[in-house]
């Protein structure tokens, strides 16, 4: 594999998932959405999700820092509790460039050979035209029924044990279908969270990342439409907490959860 674009937001897990491709020799973009896009973002979500359910979701969005806070005063990680160390950019910051726009990363498409998104990023259609190939999409939760951001935790707040994990799919242009390419899954412990999930799937994920991307490009899988998957939020406050300290109250994911 020649040139190999990855595309993602500058967290610790995908630090690591990063430091994985070392061999592969990454270009790795940090994409940053600007200030007035996010707040159109977060305007969004209040006018669909409704403003009780969206200070519920952005509590749980400021419990979860607290949390990197409180690790950061007391030097106790949760990374180094899950694994040996807790990971860092240093070593692939010569490799990493920072885009605040989708027409900021154009240029870099055009020579690679391998994209891969490590988040749910929403990419345009023209975006996946300008890609000479399919793109690697990374899915946090198993596909196709724990897609969107916080699909893991869901399949653990609702106690379907045998779907937490992530996915790796294959996306065109065309929108409308896409075409799972692997799937990994983790075992959970008695008390889970949105951030011990995440790193217990990238630690699982890293194994396998490589070797998927020199695969590349994969074999032709049947496509699933969009129309079939199950698109899911983050939690509120008060379902996060339910689902750590009363596993099992919860039997449904809730309706606001679903985009």
């Amino acid at each position: 594999m020649k040139n190999v674009l990855i595309i993602c937001s500058p967290s610790t897990s995908n630090a690591y998932l990063c430091s994985s491709l070392k061999s592969l020799y990454p270009t790795i973009i940090h994409f940053k959405l600007p200030k007035i896009n996010s707040f159109r973002n977060k305007l969004n979500k209040i006018i669909r999700k409704g403003f009780l359910q969206s200070i519920g979701i952005w509590l749980t969005s400021r419990l979860i820092i607290f949390e990197r806070i409180i690790e950061r005063l007391t030097g106790e990680f949760l990374w180094e509790k899950l694994y040996e160390h807790q990971p860092t950019w240093k070593e692939l910051v010569n490799q990493i460039h920072i885009c605040y726009s989708e027409t900021e990363v154009y240029p870099f498409l055009k020579d690679a050979d391998c994209i891969v998104l490590l988040e749910s990023f929403r990419f345009s259609e023209k975006f996946y035209r300008n890609c000479k190939r399919p793109v690697l999409q990374v899915i946090d939760g198993v596909a196709p029924n724990y897609m969107g951001n916080a699909g893991a935790f869901w399949a653990y707040a609702t106690c379907d044990f045998n779907n937490i994990g992530k996915s790796v799919i294959a996306r065109r242009a065309n929108f409308s279908k896409f075409e799972i390419i692997e799937t990994i899954k983790v075992k959970p412990t008695r008390r889970e969270t949105i951030r011990s999930l995440q790193i217990k799937c990238s630690i699982a994920l890293a194994e396998i990342l490589s070797e998927l991307i020199e695969a590349y490009p994969h074999k032709k899988i049947d496509s699933i439409s969009f129309k079939n998957c199950i698109i899911l939020s983050s939690p509120n406050i008060l379902d996060y907490l339910t689902s750590i300290y009363r596993k099992g109250s919860l039997k449904r994911i809730p309706n606001y959860a679903k985009q």
